[in-house]
């Protein structure tokens, strides 16, 4: 483990570096994405309004869905006695879910979308580029935090930062926010240059949600900390193929309205579960066998990249 990082250390009031460049990057985030609506024609009182419900919404699920798993230790204290909700508002560093906040996002852009009767696409669509961003940030400047490491390298062309970092013990340990933000970077650069491509309704949103998600779940079976497991799976793995499975829903549920047979989206949705089936299969296996771990990890990226290619060309094609 390594310990967070503080600016002003020695002063009475010291300030979490991790959360100090969050904050710039929330801001230059937010510009880039006022600056996109207003190129897309939105209304500036939609454009405050969103930022200012998305901003509200994703503290409170993030810390809601943070504090839920950890419980026993912000609610609670050694003894087992009940400290009230006070601890609910004092976060200690990392005390946010990244599941709550791509909540509270996709939230915000249901209610204003319903408020100003308008399309919700329109709104996620906007926010796609900034948002992945932002994520692409909070990742490179995870380590501040002492959080998003993995285990420890041996190799030694891996013993270099940025692929891996040392912790208060002197030993290197992979990285593993570094690979989460070259994942996310990659998105948003696709999103940024890839405009004929992603120009439909819907596109940019679906496409950051289902590329953003999916490579994720891999740096999260990485981790060795913030560890909040549900049976076998980390709890964010889950998040992220909830957000994963409710996309492709609507992807569905899009070619339905198009005029695509129900039969035969009823076989892609089969399609579907039975390959995350096989990715949950191979959580388990990465965390209660002895089969040969990167023979493991082949087949569970292989079978995400299938899951995602396959719901973006159903995004992407034509009803018969």
């Amino acid at each position: 483990m390594t310990e967070p990082l503080y600016l002003f250390a020695g002063s009475a009031f010291p300030l979490p570096a991790y959360w100090a460049g969050l904050f710039l990057a929330l801001l230059l985030c937010m510009a880039l994405f006022c600056r996109q609506a207003r190129q897309e024609g939105t209304a500036k009182g939609r454009i405050i309004a969103f930022l200012a419900t998305a901003v509200l919404l994703s503290l409170f699920l993030g810390r809601l869905i943070y504090a839920l798993n950890r419980r026993d230790d912000i609610f609670f204290d050694e003894l087992g006695e009940y400290n009230g909700l006070s601890a609910f508002f004092t976060p200690e560093p990392h005390g946010f879910s990244v599941i709550g906040v791509i909540s509270g996002v996709l939230a915000a852009a249901f209610l204003v979308s319903r408020i100003t009767r308008s399309q919700m696409t329109g709104l996620l669509d906007q926010a796609a580029a900034p948002a992945v961003l932002l994520f692409v940030l909070a990742r490179l400047l995870e380590p501040l935090s002492g959080k998003g490491q993995g285990e420890i390298v041996e190799a030694s062309f891996l013993q270099i930062f940025p692929f891996s970092l040392e912790n208060d013990m002197g030993e290197r340990v992979l990285s593993v926010s570094f690979l989460s933000a070259l994942l996310a970077l990659a998105v948003f650069l696709a999103l940024v240059l890839w405009r004929r491509g992603l120009a439909g309704k819907g596109f940019r949103a679906v496409f950051a949600l289902i590329f953003l998600c999916i490579p994720q779940i891999i740096p999260e079976s990485l981790r060795l900390d913030a560890l909040f497991v549900f049976i076998f799976a980390r709890v964010t793995q889950i998040g992220y193929m909830l957000i994963y499975s409710g996309t492709t829903l609507y992807v569905l549920l899009r070619q339905r309205k198009r005029g695509v047979p129900a039969a035969r989206l009823a076989l892609r949705g089969l399609c579907t579960l039975v390959l995350i089936g096989v990715c949950i299969g191979c959580e388990f296996a990465l965390d209660k066998t002895n089969y040969p771990k990167p023979a493991i990890y082949l087949v569970f990226a292989a079978t995400l990249c299938a899951l995602a290619l396959m719901t973006w060309r159903q995004m992407e094609r034509k009803p018969a």
